[in-house]
């Protein structure tokens, strides 16, 4: 259907101010882009009534327009339908993840931005904080929860802050698995129970991550992993790399990557 648009001629309504896009004009554009990650430039080069500067501006209209009704497609299923999950989902894993029916990870995108200098009495200026240690970036950062069946059912805000804990505190996610039907899988990052949080009567959830290896020193020593927690590392890493996948087609699609940032919000 791409050559029906290219073909089209977009009749744009001028006033004083600015130019009025038609909304087929601005929906094409948009999608787009998420969908083949091409250059503003390249896209312009195709779209006569499209500036360059134009794309960006159209892409980031459109999304916060369709934000509202586009966040209702993305819901945490209801008490049954977490019954119905768990039934489901039994078959893709061991038996001693009975229960685990999500996987949740949290990912990094790389935004355009400057520096900007520290204020007065602070050691890091507002775009310092932006800046990723990991991958040595500029970025911001979510946090999703997926079924394993690759679903997503639960979409952070977008945050400056790079520990996937803290994302995971900070948006109660903890709470979304109270009480304990369904079970979550997560890397190294996660703590799902933390000692001081059940000490002080919070239920327990069912979470999982990777048994630690044990560091040098301990190897060093002859301590090494058991079989079993080989295998449960194994079977683990095999259920939670669906969120990877989730993240690398919405990388693909340019809906998480280089995306441009205005303000400091």
């Amino acid at each position: 259907r791409v050559g029906a648009f290219l073909e089209k001629t977009w009749e744009l309504s001028h006033s004083s101010r600015n130019s009025v896009h038609p909304t087929d004009l601005l929906l094409f554009v948009t999608l787009f882009w998420c969908k083949t990650g091409l250059s503003e430039g390249l896209i312009s080069s195709f779209l006569a009534p499209v500036h360059q500067r134009d794309v960006i501006h159209f892409v980031l209209q459109t999304l916060h327009a369709c934000g509202p009704a586009l966040r209702r497609e993305i819901q945490f299923p209801d008490p049954a339908e977490q019954e119905r999950l768990v039934e489901e989902f039994n078959k893709m894993h061991s038996a001693q993840f009975a229960g685990f029916t999500a996987a949740v990870d949290g990912t990094e995108t790389k935004v355009r931005r400057g520096y900007e200098l520290p204020e007065e009495g602070q050691s890091k200026g507002p775009r310092e904080n932006e800046y990723s240690v990991k991958k040595k970036q500029p970025s911001i950062c979510w946090t999703v929860i997926v079924l394993l069946n690759g679903i997503i059912v639960k979409l952070s805000k977008a945050t400056w802050n790079h520990n996937d804990q803290a994302q995971w505190n900070s948006e109660q996610m903890r709470d979304l698995f109270v009480p304990k039907k369904m079970g979550v899988f997560g890397d190294s990052a996660y703590t799902f129970n933390p000692k001081g949080l059940l000490a002080d009567g919070a239920p327990e959830i069912l979470g999982a991550r990777p048994v630690a290896r044990p560091n040098k020193k301990a190897r060093a020593g002859g301590a090494h992993m058991s079989p079993q927690d080989k295998s449960s590392n194994l079977d683990l890493s095999r259920s939670r790399v669906v969120v990877e996948n989730v993240y690398a087609q919405l990388k693909h699609w340019s809906v998480l990557a280089h995306l441009p940032v205005k303000g400091s919000d």
